[in-house]
């Protein structure tokens, strides 16, 4: 399988190449392309220990900015037809936001040729109030509750003491048909199971294992 990497808001694609060390624990002959936000962003709380002083943070679009958003779903489909194809995206909470417009969006989804998703504290695409699925004008305003537009397979990754966007990854997975979707909640927060968190690791791999099985996939 083939990844596209998405980082947070607040880091880079180094820093989330650090963050999703699980890959190692995933094993498998699965490639991986880090792809970097190209708006500037204060460091994000909490990677300290991952970035240098000297790192420049990142993120894929302004918050709370309609326009902003909307290139960065644009360029992202840019990216895709040009860099592709990719079988997946792997992504971390702003990075989230940004994978499932094109999620959730059939017609763009059936183009970029995507396969699943994981997604780590994630959060839902963001769209109009009132406005179809297929129109993502502005970033403020959660797809509605109750709607289940994405299909494809995707796996959810969360902690229980996420305190940055509680509720939000649950809400997303809810946006995921049940028979395709795959979770598991860890015990830490606003973060990536990591080295500190060996029982988060290996659950995480596991969980998304089972998702790629049912892809046919090691």
């Amino acid at each position: 399988m083939h990844f596209l990497c998405l980082h947070g808001a607040g880091t880079n694609s180094k820093i989330f190449e650090f963050q999703i060390a699980l890959r190692h624990e995933l094993g498998g002959d699965h490639t991986y392309d880090f792809v970097e936000g190209v708006v500037a962003q204060h460091r994000a709380l909490g990677i300290e220990n991952l970035a240098t002083s000297e790192d420049l943070c990142f993120a894929y679009y302004k918050p709370h900015n309609a326009e902003s958003f909307k290139k960065a779903v644009e360029d992202l489909e840019k990216y895709i037809k040009t860099d592709g194809p990719f079988d997946g995206i792997i992504a971390f909470s702003q990075g989230v936001s940004l994978a499932c417009a094109i999620f959730v969006d059939e017609l763009r989804l059936r183009e970029s040729g995507l396969r699943c998703g994981i997604f780590f504290s994630g959060r839902p695409p963001f769209i109009d109030a009132g406005t179809p699925l297929t129109h993502y004008s502005h970033p403020t305003t959660p797809v509605k509750a109750g709607e289940v537009p994405i299909n494809i397979p995707t796996v959810h990754i969360w902690g229980a003491e996420d305190k940055i966007e509680p509720g939000q990854a649950l809400a997303l997975s809810r946006l995921c048909r049940s028979e395709n979707r795959y979770e598991h909640i860890h015990g830490g927060g606003h973060e990536v199971p990591g080295s500190r968190d060996k029982e988060g690791l290996i659950e995480s791999a596991n969980v998304i294992r089972r998702m790629l099985a049912q892809l046919g996939c090691n």
